[in-house]
C-alpha cells in the first residue's frame, strides 16, 4: 500500500517511450515524445503482495507524417532518428509542379519548388536534432502565370497583361493596337 520514487533522465535526443511494472504495480510516469526531461516517477504498490520489476524503455525515433495535395508521396509516415534524415519520393500529378514544401517543429527539407519542379524528386527530410514528431506538407499546383509582352516596344496593349491559367485550361486576352498600328 505504499509508494516509492525513482528519477529517470533520458539521454540527449531520447524520450521515455514506456514505463511498466509487473504484479499490478502502477506509476505516474509521463511517456511519449514530450517526455524528454528528467522526471521523478512514483511507483505505487496498490496493496499487492509480491515483488515487482519496473522497466523503462527509451527511444530516439520520432515520426514524420507526410501529406500532400496535387502530388503523390512515397510514404505517409516515416520513422526518423534524432539528428538524422529520411527520404520520401514526391511526384507532382500530371500538369502540376511542386509549389511548396514545409515541415513543423523545426524539421527541414531539400525539396525543389517552383514551376520547373514538375518531375519526381527524392526529398530528404532532416530532423535537425529536434525531439518532436513532425508533419511535412507538400503542395502541388497546376496554375501557371502568363505575362504578356511585346517584342518591339509597346505598340499593343493587353487586357489583362498578367493572368493565371490552369494546366489544360485557357484564358482570353484582349489585344488593342495603339493608333496607327495593326496586329501583324
Amino acid at each position: 500500500g505504499s509508494t516509492t520514487t525513482n528519477k529517470i533522465t533520458p539521454s540527449t535526443g531520447y524520450y521515455l517511450k514506456s514505463f511498466t511494472c509487473t504484479n499490478g504495480y502502477t506509476t505516474n510516469a509521463s511517456i511519449g515524445t514530450g517526455a524528454t526531461a528528467a522526471q521523478t516517477i512514483t511507483i505505487s504498490n496498490n496493496k499487492n503482495v509480491g515483488a515487482s520489476t519496473c522497466t523503462a524503455t527509451m527511444s530516439n525515433t520520432y515520426t514524420v507524417t507526410t501529406t500532400g495535395t496535387g502530388v503523390t508521396l512515397g510514404a505517409a509516415s516515416l520513422g526518423i532518428t534524432y539528428g538524422k534524415t529520411v527520404t520520401v519520393a514526391v511526384t507532382p500529378s500530371t500538369g502540376y509542379y511542386l509549389k511548396s514544401a514545409s515541415c513543423t517543429n523545426g524539421y527541414s527539407t531539400n525539396a525543389t519548388t517552383g514551376v520547373s519542379a514538375t518531375g519526381a524528386q527524392t526529398v530528404t527530410i532532416n530532423n535537425n536534432s529536434k525531439t518532436a514528431n513532425s508533419t511535412c506538407t507538400f503542395t502541388g499546383s497546376n496554375s501557371y502565370t502568363v505575362t504578356m509582352t511585346t517584342q518591339t516596344g509597346d505598340r499593343v496593349k493587353f487586357d489583362p497583361s498578367n493572368f493565371s491559367v490552369t494546366y489544360g485550361g485557357s484564358a482570353v486576352v484582349k489585344l488593342t493596337p495603339i493608333a496607327g498600328y495593326y496586329l501583324e
